[in-house]
């Protein structure tokens, strides 16, 4: 089944909310130029999905309920790469409005190289840096969580995620998105240079062997990027 990085009803429909669908409205939204409609993707890729589920119903208008598929797609390359599909409608019936898919696409040190690594995606130019609507309502079972020092039965998320104003991704150099918990919103945001001499101090200031390991653990999570989320589709 999908994984929703946070389960609360009402944060899915804050999510909702920013991508204009929480009253049932559709619109397509522009980056750069670049309309945000995919030409159904899905078909493009030949997404199969392997588990659905029922992420919003809606009893009085059942085509307004999101569902959510888990699955795969096949690169060019051969290689299989695994995604989430929503969109708006009844089961196998999508009504239009909102259809997305996402996917993993790596690590990055920097926003703009995160950006980058959707624009690389195939098919080219249908892929664009999630933004934080979309993960917290639907895609945070692509991210990769790690237990958090404190409290160990709960976990953190780390991702890149885009900003609605465009001005904002231009004037971002390493700036992401740590999501503590499974429980509630509770976002930080943190420089990627700074989060890892941070880490690193703590790996030196350490006071016991387990703590030490625990930090070094994350350094090595941590070393190669932070978790870069495409998506494509109509919303």
């Amino acid at each position: 089944m999908i994984k929703i990085l946070v389960t609360l009803t009402s944060v899915v429909w804050i999510g909702l909310s920013h991508l204009g669908l929480a009253e049932g409205r559709s619109h397509e939204v522009e980056t750069s130029g670049t309309p945000r409609n995919s030409s159904l993707l899905h078909d493009q890729i030949r997404f199969q999905a392997e588990s659905s589920q029922e992420v919003l119903p809606n009893a009085e208008n059942p085509e307004l309920g999101i569902q959510g598929e888990s699955g795969s797609f096949q690169q060019s390359d051969g290689k299989t790469r695994k995604a989430l599909r929503v969109y708006q409608g009844t089961k196998g019936r999508p009504g239009g409005r909102l259809d997305l898919i996402a996917t993993e696409a790596g690590r990055a040190r920097t926003f703009i190289a995160a950006q980058r690594a959707c624009e690389k995606l195939a098919p080219l130019g249908k892929w664009r840096l999630a933004t934080v609507p979309h993960i917290m309502a639907f895609f945070g079972g692509l991210v990769e969580g790690f237990p958090l020092p404190q409290n160990p039965e709960r976990k953190g998320y780390l991702f890149w995620a885009a900003a609605v104003d465009e001005k904002e991704n231009k004037k971002n150099k390493d700036t992401f998105f740590a999501a503590l918990g499974s429980g509630g919103p509770e976002l930080e945001t943190h420089s990627y240079r700074d989060f890892s001499l941070g880490i690193k101090n703590s790996v030196t200031q350490s006071k016991s062997a387990d703590e030490k390991k625990y930090y070094l653990n994350l350094l090595k999570t941590i070393q190669t990027g932070i978790p870069v989320i495409c998506v494509g589709g109509i919303e």
